[in-house]
């Protein structure tokens, strides 16, 4: 059964679909779930390391 869209589940997921048991991106593409899954993982790592990387650090002496 086609679930119409992700975003329900997950904002990160808006526009998302699940057609043959696979995750359909709102372009058209599919992959098996585990591959989308990790994509708004990824990109809140990458958001906190740069975070990190913008904040100053204090030594400890």
């Amino acid at each position: 059964m086609p679930i119409d869209d992700l975003g329900e589940f997950d904002p990160a997921f808006a526009g998302f679909k699940i057609r043959n048991g696979q995750i359909c991106t709102p372009n058209g593409y599919c992959y098996p779930p585990g591959y989308l899954y990790s994509i708004p993982l990824r990109q809140q790592l990458i958001a906190e390391l740069q975070r990190e990387l913008e904040t100053p650090r204090q030594l400890l002496l």
